[in-house]
């Protein structure tokens, strides 16, 4: 990716997760924390930041954020979770396997809903689908060099998951937010 737009890229990001994670923390009363990492440690790809309670009657909560653009329409799209990246002939595991977040939190700025899944409830439903060959993967090993020219980073193994049936079975561990919920008044820009 080109170093501009790469720069350009990782700024609205961040600027995204601050205006939902503030925006998260004023509605449960809890403090944020976006870097709650030692100094000489960068756990950055554990979980993106968070939410605890300075008083101590509350737990905490790590979250891991993704935006999810691809989004428009919650009864016809899916959640895509990251299963594999592939970087220079090698297979890295995604996010679902490295990350020790307590709540995965699915920003969908079209339609303005946050989803927020208890992360360990939504990794045993997406192997249980895959044990029961019940999972939607889209691989794109085969075709890397036309995945890298068309969307300029290492190509991916995801998993989608069907939003209206996701949210039915996981109904328990589950929270929907609307944007007006949360007093997020602003747009949330892909790029500039």
């Amino acid at each position: 990716m080109d170093t501009e737009l790469f720069k350009e890229t990782i700024t609205l990001a961040n600027y995204r997760e601050s205006i939902i994670a503030s925006s998260l923390a004023r509605h449960w009363r809890m403090c944020l924390n976006l870097t709650p990492f030692e100094k000489t440690r960068n756990f950055r790809s554990s979980f993106d930041y968070l939410l605890f309670d300075p008083l101590g009657d509350k737990p905490s909560v790590r979250i891991e954020q993704q935006d999810s653009f691809q989004i428009r329409n919650e009864v016809e799209d899916s959640f895509c979770i990251e299963l594999t990246t592939y970087n220079k002939g090698k297979a890295l595991d995604g996010k679902l396997h490295y990350c020790k977040a307590d709540v995965f939190c699915i920003v969908a700025p079209y339609i303005e809903k946050i989803y927020l899944i208890k992360f360990n409830r939504l990794k045993d439903y997406i192997f249980y689908l895959q044990e029961t060959d019940s999972l939607n993967i889209f691989d794109s090993s085969a075709s890397i060099d036309q995945w890298k020219k068309k969307h300029d980073t290492n190509p991916v193994r995801l998993c989608y998951l069907d939003i209206t049936q996701s949210l039915y079975d996981l109904k328990d561990d589950v929270s929907v937010y609307t944007f007006k919920d949360l007093g997020i008044l602003q747009d949330l820009p892909k790029a500039i």
